[in-house]
C-alpha cells in the first residue's frame, strides 16, 4: 500500500519491517540527516479494553546551529507525532484531532513561541 503526499522534499525507503519503515531524502548521510520515519503497533488487548494502536511519524533534518566552541555544527532536528489511538476510534473523530494539530503547526506565532522560546502558550478558540 502506497500513500502519496506532497512534501518539502522526496524521500526514498531505505528499509523497512512490517512495524517499521525509514525513508531518507536526496542530502541524507551520517554528518546531515533527512529522515523520516513511520512506526505503529499492534493494540494489546486487556480483560476489559481492545487496546490502543501506537503510531508514530517522525522527521529529523540537520540544521546549521551556533556553537559556542567550533563557531558553528550541524545539529539534529527532531519533530514528530505520537499517537495511541483507542480501538474503535473513528476516522472522522481521528481527522478532527489531527486538524488541530495542523492549525497549531501552521501557526507561525505558535511554533515560534512553543518551539523555539519554550513558552507554554495560551491557544484560543476562534470558532468558539
Amino acid at each position: 500500500m502506497s500513500t502519496t503526499l506532497a512534501l518539502s522534499q522526496s524521500y526514498a525507503e531505505f528499509r523497512s519491517t512490517s512495524h517499521r519503515a525509514v525513508y531518507i531524502g536526496a542530502g541524507h548521510s551520517d554528518l546531515n540527516k533527512e529522515t523520516l520515519i513511520v512506526s505503529t503497533s499492534d493494540p494489546k488487548r486487556g480483560p476489559e479494553t481492545y487496546g490502543n494502536r501506537k503510531s508514530k511519524v517522525t522527521r529529523i533534518a540537520g540544521v546549521q546551529v551556533d556553537d559556542p566552541c567550533s563557531g558553528s555544527s550541524v545539529k539534529d532536528l527532531k519533530l514528530g507525532l505520537d499517537a495511541s489511538i483507542p480501538v474503535g476510534t473513528s476516522l472522522t473523530e481521528l481527522m478532527a484531532a489531527g486538524a488541530d494539530l495542523i492549525k497549531i503547526l501552521q501557526s507561525r506565532t505558535a511554533m515560534q513561541e512553543i518551539f523555539l522560546t519554550g513558552k507554554v502558550v495560551n491557544i484560543t478558540n476562534t470558532n468558539a
